[in-house]
């Protein structure tokens, strides 16, 4: 168990048997499940001062695969004191959320893939609602012109963050965007430019993190 291992010192080489993902998944999901029972009824040092030993645990089991280059043990080992640190009533409640979406999106760290394919989805979905509004606000171009117009409206704010707040040309008058942006009224394209803003915020943490995974995957300094 993570906690076992609190505040332990290894001045030597450390050995554990080789554990698969999910029997270890299993045995801190255990060791979670004991700490919530323990802390039943309990006040909020007592939860704290049980959670902060599991995280430590786990930070020293991490700390002794790093030393080892053992780095998928290691990762291991660092989603799961984000998820002890996570339980702590001491964490931030912004902390916490984040800690969520990092789990959510990049498997806290463990995968490369996850902020792609989430980035991928949020390019789509932004995609569909400007795609939709724009045919709302009444841009009258073909079909094939409407969804490319709208793809590389939601393409623009993940590769040129911010750019519907410069005052760059809309282009042809005729063009999908230009159309747009006529077809609403002020605080309708206020909203698109908010959301769009927030579609910017959101694909750079997603970028951010799947450099990050790069660099925890291939210990890049």
């Amino acid at each position: 168990m993570p906690r076992a291992f609190s505040l332990a010192n290894f001045k030597d080489q450390l050995i554990l048997t080789q554990r698969g993902h999910k029997a270890a998944q299993v045995e801190f999901d255990r060791a979670l499940a004991s700490t919530a029972e323990a802390c039943k009824g309990k006040d909020k040092d007592f939860t704290e001062k049980r959670y902060v030993a599991l995280e430590s645990g786990c930070t020293t089991l991490k700390r002794a695969m790093e030393a080892v280059s053992d780095k998928n043990r290691a990762q291991r080992y660092f989603k799961f004191e984000l998820l002890a640190r996570q339980k702590r009533p001491s964490t931030p409640r912004l902390l916490k959320l984040f800690t969520r979406f990092y789990g959510l999106t990049a498997d806290y760290g463990g995968s490369i893939w996850k902020p792609l394919v989430s980035l991928g989805l949020l390019w789509l979905s932004l995609t569909f609602i400007y795609g939709v509004n724009a045919h709302i606000a009444g841009v009258d171009l073909s079909p094939r012109k409407e969804i490319v117009g709208a793809l590389d409206f939601s393409a623009t704010h993940i590769f040129r963050p911010l750019f519907i707040w410069s005052k760059t040309e809309m282009g042809d008058a005729r063009g999908w965007l230009a159309q747009y942006r006529a077809g609403l009224s002020a605080g309708g394209w206020l909203s698109i430019k908010l959301l769009a803003t927030v579609q910017s915020f959101l694909s750079l943490t997603l970028l951010f993190l799947f450099g990050l995974a790069t660099k925890r995957k291939f210990q890049i300094s």
